[in-house]
C-alpha cells in the first residue's frame, strides 16, 4: 500500500463528499459569509440526512470573516483522523444537528490520505 496525499481547495460549498476511506490530516474552514455556521464532519460515504446527529468530530463555530484550522498530526493523533466510510464535510446553521443552510460562503481546504494499490 502507498499513501498519497492529497490537497483539496474547495470555494464557496455548502458541504462536501469523499466517498472512500480517508486518513484526515488537515483542514481548515473559512466563513466568508454574512452568518455564523457551524462546520461539522461525518463518517459517512453520503450525504446524511437533515437532523443527523452523529458527528464523527466536534462541530466548530465559525463566524462571518473567521477561519478555523485544525490539524491532525500532533500528538493527540499521530495517525491522522480515520473516516472509515468516507468523510461528508458540510456548513450546519445549529451546532448538534446536520440542518443545511443554503447560499453558504463556505472555503474548505483539506489535506487528506487514501490508500491505493
Amino acid at each position: 500500500m502507498v499513501k498519497v496525499t492529497t490537497w483539496s481547495r474547495l470555494q464557496i460549498i455548502d458541504e462536501l463528499v469523499l466517498a472512500k476511506t480517508v486518513t484526515l490530516r488537515e483542514a481548515s474552514c473559512e466563513n466568508s459569509g454574512l452568518v455564523d455556521f457551524y462546520f461539522q464532519m461525518y463518517d459517512a460515504n453520503s450525504i446524511p440526512a437533515p437532523g443527523s446527529t452523529d458527528m464523527k468530530f466536534t462541530s466548530i463555530r465559525i463566524p462571518p470573516g473567521q477561519r478555523f484550522a485544525i490539524v491532525f498530526d500532533n500528538k493527540n493523533y499521530p495517525n491522522g483522523f480515520v473516516f472509515s466510510n468516507g468523510l461528508y464535510a458540510c456548513a450546519s446553521s445549529t451546532k448538534y444537528s446536520k440542518t443545511p443552510i443554503g447560499l453558504t460562503s463556505m472555503c474548505l481546504e483539506i489535506s487528506y490520505e487514501e490508500n491505493t494499490r
